[in-house]
């Protein structure tokens, strides 16, 4: 249902506070947009959070566009937390390892659900090492994408599933399912409905285009575009890439920054050895040729503080001929969520492989 005219007032609102109702599909509004009547379609689904809430997604689209239009996965930033000392009786209880800016802790319902808003443009800055203004997600809509965000509520840089890449559960008297939904994203475009969505109807099923998909991550987000091109089934199938600010190398991450590590071996468990930490990586999917045919943008800063120095070198001189690469260049983390014209031309090399003025 499209609720009354009251609370798209609240949503105009910049960095409004999230409406208290229930909803199913909300006006989106932001500076950025020009027309098209955009909408964000709230959808449940039947897998849980850590803290026993369902996890959910949002379609952002144009209802004035029937489609067949082209579909943008976008993973958010931020996705990387542990319990420093679990407890089986309490598996969330105590200190995380991430700050919580929200008052919610990152393996909740209620904090990815806060993170896409924040995504958006349209809720606070709950992470305020980065800014999130909307702008990726306006050039989307801009040219022509229906957007999919997934929220993580497991702070398993997407990386987690019940099959092969499962966390350390005895550890963490919990599981991880990063991986699961944003894999469960390719699903949704491919079928429409898959049997996980547990509601009736969904505006958006009959606009996607399933011949043309794309990844984008944010900060951690780029951590899942790395897993699903991971995926033999679903890389294929996958027109282009942009990721912003990524962690490559892990084993650096972990050597450089204190706290680190133990997440990492939370969860990828036995994988920290078998097949490693390095194949987990851009620069050994362009070694491997699984880049090979792809648009691909990346904007990274060789002076981000959040990304050790040098971590990207290794990857940056992987990354095949034609890449749109941009360094802002600027002590900041996630760039083109808060720059509209570079989102514009990141979004372009993205879909069409066109270098525009961004690309260095």
């Amino acid at each position: 249902m499209l609720l009354p005219a009251l609370l798209s007032s609240l949503l105009g609102c910049w960095y409004a506070d999230l409406p208290e109702a229930d909803y199913d599909i909300v006006p989106y509004d932001s500076p950025y947009l020009r027309g098209g009547a955009p909408v964000i379609e709230k959808v449940a689904t039947g897998l849980e959070c850590p803290d026993g809430e369902p996890a959910v997604f949002y379609a952002v689209y144009s209802e004035a566009d029937p489609g067949p239009s082209p579909v943008a996965v976008l993973l958010h930033s931020s996705a990387f937390d542990y319990v420093i000392y679990p407890k089986p009786e309490g598996e969330l209880a105590g200190e995380h390892y991430a700050p919580s800016d929200s008052g919610d802790h990152r393996m909740s319902a209620n904090w990815g659900i806060k993170k896409v808003w924040e995504t958006l443009g349209v809720y606070r800055q709950i992470d305020t090492t980065e800014v999130n203004d909307g702008a990726l997600p306006a050039a989307l809509l801009e040219a022509g994408f229906v957007v999919l965000m997934p929220i993580n509520c497991w702070g398993d840089l997407w990386h987690n599933d019940d099959g092969d890449q499962r966390n350390d559960v005895e550890a963490e008297y919990l599981e991880r399912f990063g991986r699961t939904f944003a894999t469960w994203m390719i699903r949704v475009i491919e079928e429409g409905q898959p049997s996980f969505i547990t509601d009736p109807e969904l505006g958006f099923a009959e606009r996607m285009d399933g011949d043309r998909i794309y990844l984008a991550g944010l900060g951690d987000g780029a951590r899942g575009v790395i897993d699903l091109l991971r995926d033999e089934e679903i890389q294929p199938r996958i027109s282009g890439i942009f990721v912003d600010s990524p962690v490559d190398d892990l084993d650096d991450w972990q050597a450089e920054v204190s706290g680190v590590g133990v997440g990492l071996e939370r969860i990828f468990a036995e994988g920290m050895t078998d097949p490693g930490l390095p194949y987990w990586s851009l620069e050994r999917l362009a070694e491997e040729g699984l880049l090979d045919g792809l648009n691909l943008a990346m904007a990274w800063s060789d002076i981000d503080p959040r990304v050790p120095a040098g971590n990207l070198d290794g990857t940056l001189e992987a990354l095949p001929a034609g890449a749109c690469v941009h360094n802002a260049g600027a002590a900041a983390h996630v760039f083109a969520n808060a720059d509209i014209d570079l989102a514009r031309d990141m979004v372009a090399a993205m879909r069409d492989g066109a270098g525009g003025p961004s690309c260095d």
